[in-house]
């Protein structure tokens, strides 16, 4: 049964970021730090990456839900290994609590690695309007930009919608 639509938009990461972009969600995302790592979770990430991968199930498109235990978790990061895919993924944890708040993940094939994945990027709903799945991505798209220059671009996939500019649907 059809779910609902998305649309692919490639970001090309030679294209500068758009500097009020960046500097507002870097201001609504103050009460935000950003940790990342590239591969597998690091084991003392895996109760948070179970949570923030389930986040998604609130996602406005609908659908069954869907559970991510650990071992869910562990057998995807083994597919991309197979598959010689890399994922970078980027964790915001709110500076008060410590709680995690956010996750963006990007998958690179290394070999074809030209163009990036998008996966999921989700905010827990406690900790929506600071602006965190924009600066999630950006801080993103810099991190590959700075690291993988093999990586010319990233598709990502949204619900469909006329943006104004290419940074719209991050918001």
């Amino acid at each position: 049964t059809p779910q609902g639509t998305h649309e692919v938009r490639r970001l090309e990461l030679r294209d500068e970021q758009p500097p009020t972009l960046v500097a507002e969600a870097e201001g609504a995302g103050r009460d935000y730090e950003l940790e990342r790592f590239r591969g597998a979770c690091p084991d003392e990430l895996l109760a948070d990456m179970q949570v923030l991968r389930e986040a998604i199930n609130d996602a406005p498109e609908g659908g069954e839900y869907e559970a991510f235990p650990p071992n869910r978790i562990r057998g995807y990061e083994a597919s991309l290994a197979r598959g010689r895919q890399t994922p970078y993924t980027i964790v915001a944890r709110h500076r008060g609590t410590g709680e995690a708040a956010g996750i963006t993940i990007v998958c690179v094939h290394e070999l074809r690695p030209a163009i990036a994945a998008q996966e999921d990027t989700s905010v827990l709903a406690p900790h929506r309007g600071h602006r965190l799945g924009l600066r999630l991505k950006l801080a993103m798209l810099d991190w590959l930009r700075a690291e993988r220059t093999d990586v010319a671009s990233v598709d990502t996939w949204n619900v469909p919608g006329p943006p104004h500019n290419d940074f719209d649907f991050l918001a």
